[in-house]
């Protein structure tokens, strides 16, 4: 079994609407993600934004997250996230690019 490990893009912010942050996983892969930072990035205005993550097996859109706080000054953690072929992974914030992205992804296949 081949193990990748990748990393998310840098400079990766999440919007008002569905921001895809990881996938659609390839058929014979799976891929787990076993850390995953989210900041406030609202260095303007210094307020608390929410973020959301769902699931998305090509047909329904499934919560892992919903409408998290993530204060200002700090960030939020995803919890370890297994996705199957197919699957992808959404993010969606209360603000436009107030919220960053920073994932660490092992793919199995």
């Amino acid at each position: 079994m081949a193990q990748n490990f990748k990393h998310s893009a840098n400079g990766l912010t999440v919007g008002t609407s569905r921001t895809l942050i990881y996938g659609p996983v390839a058929q014979g892969t799976t891929a787990i993600i076993f850390s995953g930072t989210f900041p406030n990035l609202d260095d303007t205005n210094k307020l608390q934004h929410n973020l959301k993550l769902e699931k998305f097996d090509g047909t329904t859109y499934n919560n892992e997250l919903n409408f998290i706080p993530v204060p200002y000054g700090s960030a939020s953690k995803a919890p370890k996230i297994v996705l199957n072929p197919g699957e992808s992974l959404y993010a969606t914030a209360d603000s436009a690019a107030m919220i960053g992205v920073s994932l660490s992804v092992l793919e199995l296949s």
